[in-house]
């Protein structure tokens, strides 16, 4: 109870002892003087932590970084590496809550109907990242629409949306040599259009 002064039982010595007679008017004067603390278990205090860190939406890069290429990879990499977030704090009945958050995945929607799904540090800059979407229809500029059906460009999209999102897993332990419990993830958005053009070979008469 943030801003108030209360009370709160406890199974760990260090407090009033309720049982000696001898505390019974600190006792009294405690339990009809303040109000009893209502703490949110140790698993609702580490959502509010999770829920509380700052997880970053990925930066990303796309190779070739003006316009993709038709028939040839595009390359999606972060600009930084996400790192992941570790928090400590002293619960009142004398516990230690750790509380952690790292990225897990990343999902890209491609735009043209393609949705991948990916390792974090597989977002790397070419020749070396596994994040790659190769587009078959290059898109359409708004001054072709008027003479395009289908056929050189796409008819309506000028650009693809690409929306990346990276997954965060929240995990919290009370005993330091005990298992992680899982918490939900998280999901953190960012996205870029992205135009598609293409290259086209000319027969030169030598």
């Amino acid at each position: 109870m943030e801003g108030v002064d209360c009370f709160y039982w406890s199974r760990r010595p260090g407090g009033v002892d309720v049982w000696d007679p001898s505390n019974d008017p600190t006792t009294i004067r405690i339990i009809t003087g303040l109000v009893e603390c209502v703490w949110p278990d140790a698993e609702d205090r580490a959502w509010e932590v999770f829920r509380s860190f700052p997880l970053p939406a990925p930066r990303v890069r796309l190779q070739p970084e003006d316009a993709g290429i038709v028939n040839l990879p595009t390359y999606l990499s972060l600009t930084r590496p996400p790192e992941a977030f570790h928090h400590l704090e002293a619960l009142p009945d004398g516990r230690i809550l750790e509380v952690v958050a790292e990225p897990i995945a990343l999902e890209v929607d491609w735009g043209d109907g393609t949705v991948s799904s990916h390792l974090p540090d597989q977002a790397r800059p070419y020749p070396y990242g596994g994040v790659t979407h190769p587009y078959r229809t290059r898109t359409c500029p708004h001054e072709e629409r008027a003479t395009t059906s289908g056929g050189p460009c796409h008819p309506t999209v000028e650009a693809y949306r690409i929306v990346a999102t990276l997954i965060w897993q929240g995990h919290w332990r009370t005993n330091p040599t005990g298992p992680y419990q899982p918490l939900d993830t998280i999901g953190r958005t960012s996205s870029i259009d992205y135009p598609i053009d293409e290259i086209q070979g000319v027969l030169v008469n030598p």
